[in-house]
């Protein structure tokens, strides 16, 4: 219930997570439970243990995954349906969280665009059991030195987990070295009642302490749910208290009121028969929502997505895991295998790209997100020659900010901005192969009187500046960052003088427009809602009149600037849209893509063919 909640309400329970660790405590501890009663049977058969957990385990996850890959295959574009496949042939394979480790951090911002994180917790579990069944027989068997062992494996594994978690945080939330303390304290728990039971010795613990224990354990626990965030170091030293909040109720204070009257009532008891498909369920509600329409959903849908994943939890356990589950026949485990290995081996074969070639044709395609055009603009592309600004440039993550079309020094044309002067770039390269585009920007107006552009002047001046320099920003952004007592109008003018007396052609460009939803949501609006991924011009006209008359003004007190309407390429028949003949033109609400910049920039080139000369 914490975990679930937690995803949908973070901000209501900011510590739910620890509930995985209580969920790991107790795992231990059943698991240890139903390996010691066969052990002390004769009976510790682990090929027919791991059938069980095959029984267990693949009825749900499968038919979980199944609807994924085929959610994926319907509304997901071919990078994201890739990356479930890995997700998928990893969540199958019980190797998710080392997969997850690989890629990122559990609060990245791209966790909640992963519809499948949350089988990382299933592959630390299943990681355990590999080695723990062993490891109980071994401690059933030389039972003297087995009490020193585990414990001693338990500390190891604590102090692991508080050395990596300085070093390296994702390490320490995903590996199984740094989980083995937290499932094995569980077992050694069991082990331990086990052990000193031999020989019909009985432990009497006085009702007070039981009841104290049951009330401590409460108050720890909602402590940890309030008081644990995703900024504190986790697990390290914070996962004590989830861990100890487990043993309390499953050790001093079973029998106490509170187990027998909350947690034994019916409705947490049906809850927790619910839980394991309860739990493969609501993630993937919530994130492919976060995933097909760019932003997280409100509450109103979080919450119908909850009560959803109860509906199919309560379907799964009823109509799939428990008439697998108590089949006598032998050949289920054997076919659930089969599917797992079906399962496993579709997700590769997605993750590969061979699915996506098999794909009916798509209304929408195009990519998403800056990771792709920077990586394209870094590919093709040069860093700009001018040491005095290349060396101040901006960097996002390993790209830096300014770059040119060719290897040459001398510079033919150069756009000055913002990141909106950055997304036109490769349009305007492509658009004109036989010169020397470059582009330098700053998060601020590029305007003379900025001192973050003194550099980028001085250069554009200059004898050995380009000939052809184009303005433009992200107008709507920058209108509050013009200095106090002066407009965008005179900070314009200003500037194209300053460019002007140097010789130089400037042409000012206005902007595209941004629109009020990701472009994620339009797969779902072309193929769910038949609608245009667009907004229409009016709303669009609403924030270019906000700045475009102080544009015109300068062309007017300086007939030699020359204005482009680039908004008109985006824009038509009264909408401005998104897409174009099933291409996405942007990359998120205001950055073109690398599609959107080849139109844009062969567009211009097209109506003004004086950048050619």
């Amino acid at each position: 219930m914490a975990v679930v909640l937690y995803h949908a309400f973070p901000t209501i329970i900011p510590g739910g997570f620890i509930g995985v660790d209580v969920f790991f405590v107790i795992s231990g501890y059943l698991i240890t439970g139903i390996l010691l009663n066969g052990a002390a049977k004769g009976r510790l058969n682990i090929l027919s243990f791991y059938s069980r957990r095959i029984r267990r385990l693949f009825p749900a996850l499968i038919l979980v995954l199944f609807c994924c890959m085929g959610f994926g295959w319907y509304f997901l574009f071919d990078p994201e349906y890739k990356q479930l496949g890995k997700h998928v042939a990893s969540g199958i394979g019980f190797v998710a969280n080392l997969n997850l480790w690989s890629e990122s951090g559990y609060f990245d911002s791209a966790a909640e665009m992963k519809p499948l994180l949350h089988l990382w917790s299933l592959g630390v579990e299943e990681q355990f059991y590999l080695i723990w069944p062993v490891v109980v027989w071994m401690g059933w068997t030389f039972r003297k030195t087995s009490l020193a062992i585990i414990p001693a494996l338990i500390l190891a594994s604590f102090i692991y987990s508080v050395v990596m978690v300085d070093s390296d945080p994702a390490g320490a939330f995903y590996s199984p070295l740094t989980r083995f303390w937290e499932l094995a304290s569980g077992g050694l728990l069991v082990y331990g009642y086990a052990y000193f039971k031999r020989g019909n010795t009985a432990r009497t613990i006085p009702v007070w302490m039981i009841e104290a224990s049951s009330v401590g354990a409460l108050a720890l626990l909602m402590f940890g749910f309030i008081f644990i965030d995703k900024n504190k170091q986790f697990p390290g030293f914070w996962a004590v208290l989830p861990v100890a909040i487990s043993l309390l109720l499953i050790g001093p204070a079973e029998g106490s009121w509170l187990n027998r009257n909350i947690l034994g009532s019916k409705l947490f008891v049906s809850i927790g028969l619910l839980s394991f498909p309860l739990y493969l369920w609501h993630w993937p509600l919530l994130s492919f929502a976060t995933l097909t329409g760019g932003e997280v959903p409100n509450s109103g849908y979080r919450g119908g997505a909850i009560a959803v994943a109860v509906m199919l939890a309560w379907t799964t356990y009823k109509y799939v895991e428990t008439p697998i589950r108590h089949s006598e026949r032998r050949s289920v485990v054997g076919m659930l295998a089969s599917l797992g290995l079906i399962v496993g081996t579709l997700g590769f074969y997605v993750y590969t790209g061979g699915a996506t070639q098999l794909r009916p044709g798509k209304e929408i395609a195009g990519e998403i997100g800056h990771e792709q055009f920077f990586n394209y603009l870094t590919d093709n592309y040069q860093v700009c020659s001018e040491p005095s600004i290349r060396s101040v440039a901006l960097i996002h993550e390993r790209h830096v900010r300014c770059m040119q079309s060719k290897a040459d020094s001398r510079i033919d044309v150069a756009i000055i901005g913002d990141s909106h002067a950055e997304h036109l770039f490769n349009g305007m390269a492509k658009a004109l192969p036989n010169l020397n585009v470059a582009y330098y920007i700053k998060a601020s107006p590029p305007f003379v009187s900025n001192t973050e552009f003194k550099e980028v002047y001085d250069f554009l001046a200059s004898e050995d500046g380009p000939e052809k320099i184009i303005i433009t920003m992200h107008w709507i952004k920058r209108l509050n960052q013009v200095p106090v007592g002066s407009t965008v109008e005179d900070e314009l003018f200003a500037s194209v003088e300053r460019l002007l007396a140097s010789g130089k052609e400037v042409y000012l460009f206005d902007d595209v427009p941004r629109f009020p939803f990701d472009p994620k949501k339009c797969i779902t609006k072309a193929r769910v809602l038949k609608n245009e991924c667009s907004i229409p011009l009016a709303t669009a006209n609403k924030e270019f009149d906000i700045y475009r008359k102080q544009l015109l003004n300068v062309v007017q007190r300086e007939p030699r600037v020359k204005y482009v309407p680039i908004s008109q390429y985006v824009c038509r028949n009264g909408q401005c849209g998104m897409t174009r003949n099933g291409h996405l033109l942007y990359r998120d609400k205001n950055h073109l893509n690398v599609t959107g910049s080849n139109l844009i920039g062969s567009s211009i080139v097209r109506d003004n063919p004086d950048l050619l000369r």
